[in-house]
């Protein structure tokens, strides 16, 4: 392919449709990580432990934060209606961006507490990290694919005059 060529159409249409398909793949993890803290009800949780995470000769290790929680007492209540629960968060990191005894606010279902696949810590990446990764990428194809038709629109418009 020559240098002022632009890339086939095919090509461009790909990484266009490649784009949007992964920006709508990015609005739709927001949409459920969203929905899915709606109606959850929100308790203050302390970091118990770090879990760490990686495989091989020289893991590199990440660190999960596993907050424990539990509802907060009703009005008149001293103790806590049910035991604490604990929570795998789903972003690691080096180091870890929790200490030990660090209080953090978790979402949790009023109506099933004592479930561990559910509670979410209240971080901005345990909420958004997927929606973020896929709609940066969906935006760098859908950028490149636009490029891309657009200088094919240009070549063709400069060689029809």
């Amino acid at each position: 392919m020559p240098r002022n060529q632009p890339p086939p159409l095919i090509l461009s249409l790909v990484f266009f449709l490649l784009g949007l398909a992964l920006l709508a793949g990015g609005g739709y993890a927001e949409y459920r990580s969203q929905s899915k803290i709606a109606n959850f009800a929100v308790a203050e949780g302390e970091v118990v432990q770090l879990v760490g995470s990686g495989k091989g000769a020289k893991p590199l290790v990440r660190f999960h934060p596993a907050p424990a929680f539990g509802p907060p007492p009703a009005p008149g209540q001293v103790e806590q209606p049910m035991p604490a629960v604990e929570v795998l968060g789903t972003v690691s990191s080096s180091p870890p961006a929790y200490d030990i005894g660090e209080k953090v606010n978790v979402y949790y279902d009023p109506d099933d507490p004592l479930n561990t696949d559910k509670p979410v810590i209240a971080g901005f990446l345990e909420q958004h990290f997927v929606g973020l990764i896929l709609g940066f990428i969906g935006l760098v194809f859908a950028g490149l694919g636009s490029a891309f038709i657009a200088m094919r629109l240009k070549g063709s418009a400069a060689s029809a005059a």
